[in-house]
């Protein structure tokens, strides 16, 4: 009976830690990411974030799996308590994998350029920077400090832990997981002063396999606002560049050729531009509006909505 019990001991622990020395490649289907963020300061915004993967494209000859950004930002009014609520799905990324090295690659979109997303080659005492992480830009020099694992579903998975130089109060968890992403929100690097970003779930084939248990920040939750099949049914839109300071470009993808109504808003919700966009692509002109933040509607005559912000600066 001790033989056993000691046989029993030694082999539960190398076992949970044998599974981190299986690779987890990232998911290429099936997929989706839920962030929250919210701005402190006594700022009343918060926004959940969803990823999705939406299907495959080849972009020079190499296969990119398309990963749909959409934004849904619920403002409440600090003094009334009244809630507004805007959808922002105006973003596509490309990703690929390169399971050989262990290394989850994304084009950049305002360069256009393919640049590592992640890499779980990483080892204690690496560097996580804007020169080798498409998000590093935001990690302030991070340096990996440890690596564990974590049990995610029925397995255990590699855990990258590191530390961040920010300069600010309020660090969030620093830690990327195999196969899965950031911790901190999957292409925001770690937060900094009075905000915060977090993975709240992260979904395959309909399952969740993380999630973080925390407290919402929110009204609700990510998955309260967004119903990810109604937001195949909506316009998704672009403006570029987005800031700007005297004209951009509105794209609206899925154009039915029917006449379009745009109306802008301000941070405090009053509209400030309404007119009519007959076209898929149309110019954004500033005109009498100030420097700052901005969120627009798009309503066509068969009842087709879309929606996204811009900054002006």
């Amino acid at each position: 009976m001790k033989i056993f019990l000691i046989i029993f001991v030694l082999f539960f622990p190398y076992k949970n830690t044998a599974q981190t020395l299986i690779y987890h490649p990232f998911p290429d289907s099936n997929a989706s990411w839920c962030v929250e963020q919210f701005a402190g300061g006594g700022s009343c915004n918060f926004t959940n974030i969803i990823y999705r993967l939406d299907g495959d494209s080849m972009i020079n000859g190499l296969l990119y799996q398309r990963m749909s950004h959409y934004e849904y930002t619920e403002r409440r009014d600090c003094i009334t308590n009244q809630l507004t609520f805007w959808l922002d799905n105006s973003l596509t990324y490309y990703i690929r994998q390169d399971s050989s090295l262990k290394k989850i690659r994304i084009i950049n979109p305002y360069t256009h350029q393919d640049t590592i997303m992640y890499d779980f080659n990483l080892q204690v005492g690496d560097t996580i920077n804007a020169t080798n992480t498409y998000w590093g830009e935001q990690c302030f020099d991070c340096v990996v400090s440890s690596i564990d694992s974590i049990l995610i579903g029925t397995g255990y998975r590699k855990r990258f832990n590191y530390q961040s130089m920010c300069p600010g109060f309020y660090p969030t968890d620093t830690s990327v997981v195999e196969g899965i992403g950031a911790l901190h929100g999957l292409l925001s690097g770690p937060s900094c002063f009075e905000a915060d970003s977090r993975l709240r779930e992260f979904s395959k084939n309909n399952i969740t396999l993380y999630n973080n248990n925390l407290p919402n920040y929110h009204y609700g939750g990510c998955q309260t606002f967004v119903n990810l099949e109604e937001l195949t049914l909506k316009f998704q839109t672009r403006i570029y560049p987005n800031p700007f300071s005297e004209k951009a470009m509105l794209e609206i993808f899925g154009f039915t050729g029917s006449a379009t109504q745009l109306k802008v808003y301000n941070l405090l919700g009053t509209l400030v531009r309404s007119e009519s966009l007959l076209s898929s692509i149309n110019q954004l002109e500033r005109n009498e509006l100030s420097t700052g933040i901005y969120f627009y509607r798009l309503t066509n005559e068969n009842g087709k909505t879309g929606s996204g912000k811009f900054i002006i600066d």
